[in-house]
């Protein structure tokens, strides 16, 4: 039989499944070369494998060239057994395999006969010896013992080789992108937020979606050039504990306060109190057999009840205000309708809608700090409002073998964030979201078929679902009762918003309850071993669907904006009399029913988009000699453009200037509002007749992704090893940032119009008439757009990495890593700046692009280019001691911001600089040592069973940029332009720097961080020269230590107390100076710490574990 080539394997591959987004396997492979004393090779030996837990066995055996792969093992501890006629039994015990790993065992048999056994020594899994990969392996037993902060994985994955910055749903791991540059999967199941790009999170709390610490048995990252099954610039693969033929369990508690928690730097003691903090995690998991060496199962609970939050100062009315006796100001009140004064300043007339909206506001509970300026309080409402989090989360699996060539594994997982208050900085009673949790629910079936030892096959469907649930304050209120003129009806109601001069605003964000995002997989993955070749295929398809339902805006229940010039003197009054009054008192006209201002809008739209992915692949991984494999790998990838269900999609045509509306058979969508489409006549057109079909966006096709490397074993031991590769990947479009901001929030599907009283003293708007007409909307809408022929990102991974195997399990690792990016998404580039900087009656004259103000495009133009250089300890659990050491020093440079728009919209290069919120050099430290203390007889309770466990960072700062501000006339005459000249059309962001003025001269986090004066802003009409992210801000020191004491209460189970100490010495990590030189006042000072490295904070738990 003719080798199975490259070529006809992906033929193969593509006649397989219609598939994509693969399910990508956790499982890995146990491989060797058996040789006799001679180091000839010995085949046909036979090679049994047997899973140490659940007792399944494969076998099979050696090639003529004396090698065996035994492939698909899920990570666990295994016994090999090599048996050959003449030759002694060999036994190697317990080979930890780990995700995804690649772990080799050759062996020298010894002469003799095959009832003699000869136990063989496992080889350190500390190295990869036969791919190009560059990756960590977090083990689930440091995992659950090391203090991460939040007890989610998102804490350890920061420490991980390679990663530059603090993201914690989708860190930037190895120079990969900042949107959709990590891909998460559990059990090999996508647990991606696919309309942002990044891991399913959840509201300022995280990856809680995600399994508990518990029960992780791995996580591998694969940062670099990872092989053909594999999508992303970096795949990260959490694989969950299984039953064994042994019941095992945790039970556990952890507890944190305020008691525990240091003060913020910047708080000084007895003037602010310490911010409130109760959190309370509890759960535990039961794991083993329900039929011995056939089937097991895992169950696991974990609840989190945390309460935080901080105090702040609001200004509200007084009681007296509220039932209109404003007796206590210091100025007299008019009543404009009248043109006369109010007597006493005592309202008597006060609306009974502004009466039924006063019940919302809370009353003052502490005396005023002052007087505004309206004569009234100030600071008068102090309020602790905490977040409220509640998360439930339970994990279920069960592993079956059916019989010895055949097994199932079928899991579920349902993560509850449910009520989850998180606070706005508004009071209690208004303004912030009543939930703001989620609902994760994720399944898998899996097949594993072995047809023969060296051909098998996987089948695998996935459902992955992730609720985000918006939901303001008070969303039975339904403001049209009060408000008629309202786009009504609501589906979710809310306070409308009251904005009211000196005072406290009131208001709801309404919101969009539970918007789902589901993604259903099936792949099929096919391996054969084939003499030196392991060729391994598969297809899958993801289809996916984003549904975001009628959302509520503020703007939607009603904008009223109240400033006192109702209340205000009337015109003419002199100066010197004394009722004069020039500002008035805006709660008071609040009570009088008579704002200045009005806005009332449409709510959003639903929207329900499909799309698929597509993928396949084909990996032939070459053992071309005992000592050197080539891998090579090739994978397609399509992101279908999203479908949305009554076609509501429009975008901008930049070669016609015209927006395009997204058309079918000549009609456009029913959602389109037919009063904004009146209102723009002869700026829009159909897709249809604009020659675009009934497609807005175009499918990115083009999306080969070639795979090669190669590891060669230096040394016949294979403890020394060279590896390098080379790698295409592509970056998924998120529809949540490009398709939906076309669709959703876009022109023609939004209404907004706005009141303004036009009397120059007596009220035209009234709360009883707030919306009198069609008001009036904007003359220069701003709208979304994106690039038609959208491009996937396209990132260039390439390494070469010199690793040693070192006594004690440990290896070293030396690598440098190169990755480029073309294709890279800006999210928000505003196409309609004016193309020449010079003097404007106004911005928007000068727009290309008329009568469009900011035309907002997700551009995909953008580039980045990383290098670095990685040096790596690692020390696998054993001896009592664990330890991950690691150094990065990276360069990264880009022209993309993470948000915004760059300073020369014309001129992408001149916004080339270093990376957002990436640090140049990470030094990173993981470690658990159990403290060899040992004592037989009295005592040994107490000093026996002692462990440390440390997180230590030590990073240098992120980057920021020089800014200035823009002032309203020019103060020179430089550029030509002539002294108070206006500086309407000059819209620069960054100074010039002074040549031979050191920024860092001054340097002191306690003063100024930066010298302002080694910056100047540019010529009139000019860009500044300082490159973005040309400053860097100040270093972070992070070290997190656990204490913990083991206790046997019986054979077989213990009790362990922990203390966790996060930032454990309480050195306080400071923020980013203010950056603007403007301000003569504040620019280079720190005033806050790095939210990263939060002060110190003490937690206190206990495991019972059998």
């Amino acid at each position: 039989m003719k080798r199975l080539s490259l070529s006809s394997l992906l033929l193969l591959c593509l006649c397989f499944l219609p598939g994509a987004a693969l399910a990508q396997s956790v499982a890995g492979s146990l491989v060797g070369q058996v040789t006799d004393p001679s180091g000839a090779a010995v085949s046909n030996a036979k090679v049994s494998v047997r899973n140490v837990g659940t007792n399944q066995t494969v076998e099979g055996t050696t090639t003529k060239d004396g090698i065996y792969n035994v492939q698909n093992l899920q990570p666990a501890d295994y016994d090999i057994t090599i048996a050959a006629p003449g030759f002694s039994t060999a036994n190697i015990a317990h080979v930890h395999l780990l995700v995804s790993a690649s772990v080799r065992n050759d062996v020298k048999l010894t002469l003799g006969s095959t009832e003699s056994k000869v136990e063989v020594s496992a080889s350190p899994n500390a190295i990869t010896t036969d791919d190009s990969t560059i990756g960590a392996v977090l083990e689930g037993t440091a995992i659950a013992r090391l203090p991460l902060n939040g007890r989610t994985i998102d804490r350890a994955l920061v420490f991980v080789a390679g990663n530059t910055n603090d993201n914690p749903d989708n860190p930037q791991i190895s120079g990969g992108l900042h949107w959709n540059g990590a891909m998460y999967n559990v059990d090999g199941v996508p647990v991606n937020d696919i309309s942002n790009g990044a891991a399913a999170y959840s509201y300022d709390s995280n990856l809680t979606t995600l399994p508990s610490t518990e029960i992780i048995q791995e996580i591998k990252v694969v940062s670099s050039v990872a092989k053909a099954e594999f999508e992303g610039g970096s795949a990260i693969s959490i694989t969950t504990k299984s039953g064994s033929n042994r019941f095992h369990g945790e039970v556990y508690y952890f507890n944190r306060n305020r008691a525990g928690a240091a003060r913020d730097y910047f708080a000084y003691a007895g003037t602010v109190v310490k911010p409130g903090l109760n959190r309370n995690e509890f759960g535990g998991y039961v794991s083993g057999p329900i039929w011995k060496d056939r089937t097991f199962f895992l169950f696991a609970v974990d609840n989190l009840i945390q309460r935080n939050g901080k105090p702040n100062f609001f200004t509200v009315p007084t009681d007296a205000e509220r039932a209109g006796n404003f007796s206590g100001t210091t100025k007299q009140l008019w009543n404009a309708s009248t043109g006369t004064i109010i007597p006493g300043n005592q309202i008597t007339n006060i609306d009974p809608r502004a009466a039924a909206l006063l019940a919302y506001i809370p009353h003052a509970n502490i005396a005023s700090s002052g007087t505004s300026a309206s004569g009234g309080p100030t600071n008068n409402l102090l309020q602790t409002v905490n977040n409220k989090y509640n998360d439930y989360k339970y994990t279920g699996k069960i592993d079956h073998n059916l019989n010895r060539l055949n097994a199932l594994t079928a899991g579920g997982y349902y993560a509850y964030g449910n009520p989850y208050f998180s606070r706005n900085g508004t009071p209690a009673q208004y303004g912030n979201y009543q939930n703001a949790g989620y609902i994760t629910i994720e399944g898998m079936l899996r097949d594993v078929s072995v047809f023969s030892p060296r051909m098998l096959n996987e089948i695998h469907y996935s459902y992955f679902s992730h609720r985000n649930i918006r939901l303001g304050q008070n969303a039975s209120f339904d403001p049209t009762t009060l408000f008629p003129g309202l786009y009504g009806p609501f589906r979710i109601g809310g306070l409308p918003t009251i904005n009211m001069t000196n005072y406290t605003s009131v208001g709801d964000t309404g919101g969009a309850g539970h918007n789902p995002e589901t993604t259903q997989s099936v792949a099929d993955n096919f391996t054969l071993v084939r003499g030196r070749h392991t060729l391994k295929f598969g297809a899958s398809v993801n289809f996916n669907n984003v549904i975001i339902k009628s959302g509520t805006t503020s703007s939607s229940l009603g904008t009223f904006g109240f400033t006192g010039r109702f209340t205000a003197s009337a015109p003419g009054t002199p100066t010197s009399d004394p009722t004069y009054n020039a500002t008035g008192d805006a709660f008071a006209d609040f009570l009088l029913g008579n704002p200045n201002s009005t806005v009332r809008a449409t709510p959003q739209i639903a929207i329900n988009q499909t799309y698929q992915n597509y993928q396949f692949f084909g990996q032939d991984d070459w053992a071309v000699t005992p000592r050197l494999t080539l891998n090579v790998g090739l994978r397609y990838e399509v992101q279908t453009t999203p479908n949305e269900k009554n076609g509501d999609f429009s975008n901008f045509d930049f070669s016609t200037g015209k927006l395009v509306i997204r058309s079918s058979g000549g009609q456009i969508s029913k959602d389109a509002n037919a009063t904004v489409l009146a209102l723009y006549p002869g700026t829009y057109t159909t897709s249809e007749a604009n020659g675009w079909g009934t497609s807005v966006v175009l499918t990115d096709k083009t999306n080969y992704g070639p795979r090669v490397g190669f590891a060669y074993r230096l040394t016949a031991d294979a403890k020394t090893v060279l590896r390098g590769g080379y790698g295409m990947f592509y970056g998924l479009i998120p529809p949540g940032i490009g398709p939906i901001r076309i669709s959703q929030l876009n022109f023609p599907f939004l209404l907004t119009q706005s009141y303004t009283s036009t009397s120059a003293y007596a009220p035209t708007l009234t709360l009883a008439n707030p919306f009198p007409g069609t008001g009036t909307v904007a003359a220069n809408p701003t709208i979304y757009a994106s690039q038609r022929d959208s491009k996937q990102a396209r990132i260039q991974q390439w390494n070469l990495t010199l690793e040693q195997a070192l006594p004690a399990s440990a290896g070293f690792r030396l690598s440098y890593v190169g990755n480029k990016t073309t294709h890279a998404p800006y999210y928000v580039f505003d196409m309609n700046y004016p193309k020449v900087q010079r003097p404007l009656t106004s911005l928007q004259a000068g727009r290309p692009y008329q009568p469009w103000a900011s035309i907002l495009t997700n551009l995909t133009e953008g580039y980045a280019f990383t290098n670095q250089m990685q040096a790596e300890l690692t020390k696998r659990t054993g001896n009592g001691l664990y330890l991950q050491a690691s150094y990065t020093w990276n360069s990264g440079l880009d022209d993309v911001p993470i948000s915004g728009t760059t300073q020369n919209p014309y001129n992408l290069g001149g916004d080339k600089g270093n990376s957002d919120g990436t640090h140049k050099n990470n030094f990173f430290l993981q470690a658990t040592y159990d403290l060899p203390f040992q004592r037989h007889g009295f005592g040994e309770r107490v000093v026996n069973g002692w462990s440390l466990a440390s997180l230590t960072q030590l990073r240098s700062g992120t980057p920021f940029s020089p800014s200035f501000t823009i002032p309203s006339t020019t103060t020179n005459a430089s550029g030509g332009v002539a002294l108070g000249t206006s500086t309407v059309g000059w819209y620069a962001t960054r100074p010039n720097k002074v040549v031979g003025k050191d920024p860092y001269a001054l340097h002191s986090q306690h003063g100024r961080y930066f010298d302002a004066s080694a910056f100047v802003a540019p010529d009139n009409f000019t860009f500044g020269n300082a490159g973005r992210n040309s400053l860097i801000g100040p270093p972070e020191v992070g070290f997190d230590l656990s204490v913990e004491k083991k206790t046997t209460v019986y054979e077989g189970v213990q009790f362990l107390l922990r203390l966790d100490a996060f930032n454990a010495l309480n050195h306080p990590n400071f923020g980013t100076p203010s950056a603007n030189i403007s301000n003569t006042s504040t620019a280079g000072l720190i005033t806050s710490t790095n939210s990263n490295q939060p002060n110190r904070s003490l937690q206190l738990g206990g495991k019972l574990v059998f």
